[in-house]
């Protein structure tokens, strides 16, 4: 279980990436008024172009997120230095992940319920939603998918439950390789949100969301991706490439994920056909993963852009701004089209963000890594797989 220096050195680029990834969701939720889906859509004869898809889909962020925590959550594992081989190891993982995701989650949750009532709106939340968001159940049923106190909360449900689930991700890649739950991961997924917009399974009235397709299992080939990156990584296949290929892996990736979202502006105003929902879905996840391998492997000006201080600051406090802003986000209301309100909006969600990630944030996660160098460790006698 020994954790090597390796996995306790920042990966700038990534820390960069999540910036990119926090500003994306924030443009989408504060923003997406001014460059709404099929803002000044271009004809090329018979084809529809929509260059601004990215600013009107910036929830693809989320997609960012998942695959990111993907390859950070297996990148020790992918390269040894840490193992599930007994209970100690699982329970080595919660506690560490508990101290990283809880403290913050449950203050902005107490912060979101006493917002709710200050705006008189706690008629709106019900005794079921309190329970479910205190004991993460809320994924499991519609009525409280999208928490009416923070909106944002789904996809840290969906979190969540991949971090509980983790240790037997870890062990199926052991039995199977990584190549094997990369295609099952892919095949759960598809089959996953084929069913629900196929059928209208978990739909809850929106362009963007369905209960079941944005569950675990509709975006288990997310962090299955950014686990296969890990492997990548670690192997070193990814720093070996030559800088052409490199930038061609951020490029084509950019353009996977502007080419879907740019369906999902025609989706958006059709609500026909699954091409959006199923194939967009996968093409974003795969340019993610190219766009995360491109980064990685840069060693020039792609590298100097996602180390950028500005942008690693971002995404260092990516968990913060996320959270925060979620359970803001009523304040917006009627003031949407107001630049001036919108700017004075960002700068509070920043504010608070940084309190947040000072007093609450880093604290704990500091205290969760001070825990898990004091915790029992075990020496076992061999390795227990190999990639």
């Amino acid at each position: 279980m020994a954790v090597g220096s390796n996995t306790r050195k920042r990966i700038g680029v990534i820390d960069g990436l999540r910036g990119l990834a926090i500003a994306l969701v924030v443009y989408f939720h504060v923003f997406i008024n001014f460059t709404p889906p099929g803002y000044h859509t271009l004809w090329l004869g018979d084809v529809e172009i929509h260059p601004f898809s990215l600013l009107a889909n910036g929830w693809v962020g989320v997609n960012l997120f998942f695959v990111d925590s993907g390859f950070v959550l297996f990148l020790p594992f992918a390269s040894h230095e840490r193992r599930i081989a007994s209970w100690a190891d699982v329970r080595y993982l919660y506690v560490r992940r508990a101290w990283r995701l809880l403290p913050l989650y449950y203050t902005i949750l107490i912060g979101g319920l006493m917002l709710s009532w200050i705006k008189n709106q706690w008629e709106y939340v019900t005794l079921a939603e309190v329970v479910s968001c205190l004991t993460f159940t809320f994924p499991f049923h519609p009525s409280t998918w999208v928490p009416t106190s923070n909106m944002v909360l789904w996809s840290l449900g969906v979190e969540v439950w991949f971090s509980l689930l983790f240790p037997l991700f870890v062990l199926a890649i052991a039995r199977f390789g990584i190549w094997r739950f990369l295609v099952i991961a892919f095949m759960t997924a598809t089959l996953t949100r084929f069913a629900a917009y196929r059928y209208c399974i978990g739909d809850i009235e929106s362009p963007y969301l369905n209960v079941l397709a944005d569950s675990l299992f509709g975006r288990i080939d997310n962090f299955a991706l950014g686990m296969m990156v890990a492997v990548l990584y670690r192997r070193g296949i990814i720093t070996k490439l030559r800088p052409f290929l490199v930038g061609s892996s951020a490029l084509g990736g950019t353009i996977l994920v502007w080419y879907a979202t740019s369906q999902w502006d025609t989706y958006y105003f059709s609500k026909q056909g699954l091409w959006a929902p199923i194939a967009g879905n996968i093409l974003i996840n795969i340019g993610c993963s190219l766009l995360l391998m491109g980064v990685l492997g840069s060693q020039g000006f792609l590298k100097r852009i996602f180390e950028i201080s500005l942008i690693r600051w971002a995404g260092i406090g990516c968990y913060s701004l996320y959270l925060v802003h979620g359970m803001l986000l009523p304040f917006l209301i009627g003031h949407r089209f107001s630049v001036v309100y919108n700017l004075f909006f960002l700068i509070v969600i920043a504010s608070m963000s940084v309190l947040t990630y000072h007093l609450i944030e880093k604290p704990t996660m500091d205290r969760g890594r001070c825990l898990s160098k004091t915790f029992p460790r075990f020496l076992f006698g061999k390795r227990v797989f190999c990639f």
